[in-house]
Formats: structure tokens, sequence, C-alpha cells
């Protein structure tokens, strides 16, 4: 008899603990849903979302800002004058090959320089005549870039690619890791110091596991910006052809100002991509795989000839391209 009651007893406690967990779930579920009622999901060109895309974008620049000033707040103003200096003898002096500097100085391993078939010569060293161009400098090559996409994050400019704050957020999370594990952690009171210890060896572990592989996710998703104005050039050369690219620049409407705003971050995201390249392994790394597989599916037997010419010329317009944009 005791034993049934046993069983009896046990039955109706599962039965009440699934009860429980059955009802707390019901009421996350509940609220959940009367949060998500007052919520809209709004487009690219929404006021709001560019309003938080604008904040994001400033709160970069406000990053960048105090990290420049620390890096150069004990240099003496003439090395800062000296660096902007080069950089003006640099973009003064005709395309020769001395813009095609290759990577920096220390990355002359396997990482440095272009893979074979990509048409690029490697080099050992840095021309020391640009090697105090200030853009070499990746805080600044990061801070231009999110201020040129902040000056166009206005309803005026149309759309925008939110795609540009992806790297950013990469870069964010383990910045914010580091300096979690290296200055709060050991200030934190009440802990003892074999907590802190374990916590140092999480973020640690974390931080040395996934910063390789984040740095190429984020150099990929760098890379990918460009697709994003394929589409809208296009249909610019189309207004172009048929004449309504200068009706709507006489009217100064939100087309042609969004066209403008596509073509001037083009070029801004190519001139800072080519910098990316010369300063990154990992975007070097990402571009000479992506030729590499491209030139390698064009030397196909099976792929048409005519095909061929085309997209090699293609290729070597981009490589043109890049080369005529170089700033460093």
């Amino acid at each position: 008899m005791s034993s049934n009651s046993d069983q009896r007893s046990s039955s109706k406690s599962k039965l009440n603990s699934r009860t429980a967990t059955t009802t707390s779930i019901s009421q996350s579920l509940t609220g959940l849903k009367r949060l998500a009622s007052g919520v809209s999901f709004t487009g690219s060109n929404n006021e709001v979302t560019i309003g938080y895309y604008s904040m994001a974008l400033s709160s970069i620049l406000t990053t960048y800002l105090i990290i420049m000033r620390q890096t150069y707040k004990y240099k003496p103003l003439s090395v800062l004058i000296g660096q902007i200096w080069h950089l003006f003898q640099h973009l003064s002096t005709p395309n020769q090959s001395n813009r095609e500097n290759q990577p920096t100085q220390g990355d002359t391993s396997s990482d440095s320089g272009t893979s074979a078939g990509t048409g690029v010569e490697r080099h050992s060293q840095l021309n020391p005549k640009y090697s105090n161009n200030i853009l070499r400098d990746e805080n600044a090559q990061y801070l231009l870039f999110a201020f040129a996409h902040w000056l166009f994050a206005s309803p005026s400019f149309g759309a925008i690619n939110s795609s540009v704050l992806y790297s950013f957020t990469i870069y964010a999370f383990f910045h914010a890791c580091h300096y979690t594990y290296t200055n709060i952690i050991p200030l934190v009171p009440n802990i003892s110091k074999e907590r802190k210890a374990q916590w140092t060896q999480v973020l640690q572990y974390i931080f040395r596991l996934n910063h390789e592989r984040s740095r190429m996710v984020a150099a990929n998703s760098e890379i990918f910006l460009v697709t994003y104005y394929i589409t809208p050039l296009i249909k610019i050369v189309l207004r172009l052809i048929s004449g309504r690219f200068w009706s709507a620049a006489r009217g100064e409407t939100t087309q042609f100002w969004f066209d403008f705003k596509s073509v001037i971050l083009f070029f801004v995201t190519i001139i800072f991509l080519r910098a990316r390249f010369l300063i990154d392994k990992y975007t070097r790394t990402q571009v000479q795989g992506y030729d590499a597989n491209l030139l390698r599916v064009v030397a196909s037997p099976m792929f048409p000839a005519p095909l061929r010419n085309t997209v090699l010329n293609f290729r070597q317009f981009w490589l043109s391209l890049a080369k005529m944009v170089s700033v460093i």
C-alpha cells in the first residue's frame, strides 16, 4: 500500500511540475506576443531605420576618434603634418609603378603579394617614400570609411546599406572582449582571484578560438559591399541612356540623390578595399582566393571562349580601377 501511495505522490508531483512548466512557457509566449504587437518592421529607407543607422555610425566615429587621439597625442605635431604631406605627395604623383605598392613590411611571407596567376607582381618591401602615409593606419581607414557613410545617412539620400556595419560589429565584439579581460575583470570587487582567473581564461579562449576566423568573415563582408552597388549603377546607366537621369537631376528628386550617393560610396568602397588589400592580410587572402577560383573556372576547357575573354576583360577593368584609385 505504501509503495502505491508513493507512486501516486510521485506522479502527482511530476504532473504539477509539467503543468507549471507549461504555464511558464505560455506566459512567456504571451509576453513576447505583447512585445511584438508594438513592433513595426521597417525597410532600409525608413526614417527610423536610417536614424538608428546614423546613430550607430556616430558611435563608431566617436570610438575611432578616441583611438586616433590615443595613438597620436604623444607624437609631435610634425609627425602628423609629415604623414598628411606624404599623402598629398602620393596623390599628386603620376600613376607609375611606385603607386602599385604591395603589402607592408613584415608581410613578406606567404600572405603577401598575390597568388600565382593574378598578374600582380610580388614585392618584398614597401616603397619607403610612402611609408609615412597616414592612410596606412587602419584606424584612419575605418574612421574615414565610417565618416563617408555617415555623411549620406539621411532620408534625403534614400535607402541605406546596413551591411556596412557587419565588420564594425565583429571588431567591436572582440575589442570589448579583449578590454574586459585586460582592464575590467581585474578591477571587479568582492571576487576571488581564482574566479577572476577563470573568467579571464574563458574570454581568452573565446578570443583565441574565433579571432582569426572572425577577421576573415569581416574581410569577406567588406569585399561583398561592392555587390550592393551593382544594381544601382546599372540602373544609373540605363537612366542615362534613356535621358531620365537628367530630368531627375533637374528636379533634385530623392532618386537623383540616391544615385549620387551610390556613385560616391561605390568609389569610397573601392578605395577602402584597395587600402585594406595592401594593409590587411585577411582581405588580401580573400581577394586572392576569389581571383584564383575565377581564373581556375575560366581556364577550364568547358568554359566558352567568347565568355572567357569577356570575363578576363572585366577582371582587368577591376584591377585597373583598383590601381587608379590607390591612395596609399
